[in-house]
């Protein structure tokens, strides 16, 4: 069995229903930064990969069709 509780008018605060406050904004749920080839190479060298252009623009592909699924 449910309790009810009953309050006086005094103490209810009538706010209104802004839908926006329940949405996650879009921009927030993803964030992508641009990187040039040459941080990428420098990047694959410090981590002691080889690095090409085909390989990178896959992956960036990859990564990005990733994110977007998210």
């Amino acid at each position: 069995m449910k309790t009810i509780e009953i309050a006086p008018v005094d103490n209810i605060a009538i706010k209104p229903f802004i839908l926006e406050d329940f949405i996650e904004r879009e921009d927030t749920l993803m964030y992508s930064e641009k990187i040039s080839k040459k941080e990428l190479k420098a990047l694959a060298n410090s981590m002691g990969l080889e690095y090409d252009d085909t390989s990178i623009t896959l992956a960036k592909k990859l990564l990005n069709a990733y994110l977007k699924e998210k």
